[in-house]
């Protein structure tokens, strides 16, 4: 295919994303903040939450829309990867994902235009350039000229990218690339750069097919929901076996989803997707690059990858240890390698291998407050920041809204003077009435983790002073809750209904990419212990993981 030719496909590919997504996408931004389930989108951590309803609004009939969504830049890695079993395939920085409430899954956000598919174009045809002919076997059972292997390369890749078998149009399309040009590693080189650029490989399709005539629902089909599930699970394509089982009518059940869920959940692919949403979820993906102050810390660039890997194998642990919310918030094994451990202060752990280790023991906090990679990304350049680690908690952990500052309102602190505590400075929100409102929210909350610098170390003192680490979460539906370290913070956060409907609410945003009533039934009914893979399993058995409306 000529470079015209092929320019003229990504203009079209961002023309399909733009119909597509301003015609089934949710049409509406989401809000800054996830609504939990039973709050109405109006609420704010203001209100009278006394009055606010535990269980989630009567919505299981109601599905969203069907979608067109772009594939992101870390499931384009992972596919090409996994395509040519090599981790070397040239990676090429073109597509920004769009970030949405701390995720890069937005069905409405992501799209290709203007230079990004020029950009693009390129980059395709450098991975077909690398791959053919040193990676060639990875992609074609055979290499010769015959009618047989044409058909067979086409096929076998073309399933493999689009996720679903080629129609008889678009194989004959792709083998007439293949016999036009001089030989068949040259075809497949052409045949490779241009399925790589087509809309059937850059966006994920959930249109589906009408259940009957006059119902208002469609029905996706076997291979929408094999992409859907692997994408959820995997964060990459689906594999030779989750194909097979869409093809042959063994996707179509419950119990055909949970045999492949509970198989794809053992593969490497699921621990490093269940990584990936775990930063997300705790909002700490960018640790490694942010700005702090070496004049306090060394927080060396070892030492930030070492607390994302914690995380990472923290929330693994959890899961795959059948835990749930209570565990999530309140659990007290973590991981450590030697230079997380000496940061810590932890004694007995050296080298590059995380081991687990007793947080209690170590004067770190329970569960997900614990981490240094929370404590640390929600803080200052050189100090923690009650209003962040506050702002954290109502907004990620427990949904609540909070509204920005007037703009009247300088959000910066005065500059420290003397010893004195960030508590102490953090005193004129609650002194200044145009900050009080919204400070109470937060700052008392923030209170609780102030035994944890901004670099998300311990300390039992700040500037020669003792740390004051109590608080009180307010306007909860039991009221207010006083607060005495991070231990009652995590306590509260691991029994409170609004915190698993939260968590429940932030896995289907991840999932499906829009919200609505589609997170009602996966909400419904938690308790503190209800394993996270069951959780994640609601999902896959909601009504909107297999039918949308027909609009």
């Amino acid at each position: 295919m000529k470079r015209g030719a092929l320019i003229a496909l990504l203009v079209w590919v961002a023309l399909v994303a733009w119909v597509v997504t301003t015609s089934m996408a949710c049409t509406e931004s989401p809000p800054v903040d996830p609504v939990p389930p039973g709050v109405d989108a109006g609420r704010d951590a203001r209100a009278d939450a006394t009055s606010t309803p535990r269980e989630p609004p009567s919505c299981e009939e109601v599905v969203g829309r069907p979608i067109v969504r772009r594939l992101t830049s870390t499931q384009l890695d992972n596919i090409l990867a996994d395509l040519f079993a090599s981790p070397d395939v040239p990676r090429a920085d073109v597509f920004v994902d769009p970030v949405v409430r701390g995720y890069d899954v937005d069905a409405n956000a992501a799209v290709i235009r203007d230079l990004g598919a020029d950009q693009w174009m390129r980059a395709a045809e450098a991975v077909a350039t690398w791959a053919i002919p040193d990676h060639l076997d990875a992609i074609t059972p055979c290499t010769d000229v015959g009618a047989v292997c044409q058909l067979a390369f086409v096929r076998q890749l073309g399933l493999r990218l689009y996720r679903r078998p080629l129609d008889a149009e678009k194989v004959n399309i792709y083998v007439e690339m293949l016999i036009d040009e001089a030989d068949f590693e040259s075809g497949a080189r052409t045949v490779l750069s241009a399925m790589l650029q087509s809309p059937g490989f850059l966006y994920r399709v959930e249109i589906g097919e009408p259940v009957a005539e006059g119902e208002p629902l469609v029905e996706l089909g076997p291979f929408e929901v094999a992409s859907a599930l692997s994408f959820f699970l995997t964060n990459a394509a689906p594999d030779a076996e989750l194909l097979a089982a869409a093809g042959e009518g063994r996707l179509l059940t419950d119990e055909d989803l949970d045999r492949e869920f509970d198989r794809l959940l053992a593969t490497p692919r699921a621990r490093g997707a269940l990584g990936h949403f775990a930063r997300q979820w705790l909002l700490v993906d960018g640790l490694e690059g942010q700005v702090k102050d070496p004049a306090v810390a060394s927080f060396t660039d070892e030492v930030r990858t070492s607390m994302l890997r914690e995380t990472e194998a923290f929330f693994a642990n959890v899961f795959e240890s059948g835990g749930g919310i209570a565990e999530l918030f309140g659990g007290r094994t973590s991981f450590v390698d030697g230079p997380l451990a000496e940061f810590y202060g932890v004694a007995g752990v050296t080298g590059t291998e995380l081991q687990s280790f007793e947080t209690a023991a170590a004067q770190r906090g329970p569960g997900a407050l614990g981490q240094g990679s929370v404590l640390a990304s929600h803080a200052l350049a050189d100090s923690s920041s009650p209003v962040q680690r506050g702002a954290l908690v109502r907004r990620r952990f427990l949904c609540e809204t909070l509204p920005p500052p007037p703009a009247s309102v300088i959000p910066t602190l005065p500059p420290r003077t003397g010893a004195t505590t960030t508590r102490e400075r953090n005193l004129e929100h609650s002194q200044n009435p145009a900050c009080a409102g919204c400070h109470r929210l937060m700052d008392p909350v923030g209170f609780a983790l102030e035994h944890y610098d901004g670099f998300g170390r311990y300390r039992a003192d700040e500037n020669g002073l003792p740390i004051d680490a109590t608080g009180e979460i307010v306007a909860t539906p039991d009221g207010d809750v006083p607060l005495d370290g991070a231990d009652t913070l995590s306590s509260y956060l691991a029994s409170s209904p609004e915190a698993r409907a939260c968590f429940a609410t932030n896995v289907a945003y991840y999932a499906f990419g829009v919200e609505g009533c589609t997170w009602a039934s996966i909400a419904r009914d938690l308790d503190a212990d209800t394993p996270l893979r069951d959780i994640l399993r609601r999902v896959v058995h909601s009504r909107h993981f297999r039918y949308r409306t027909a609009e």
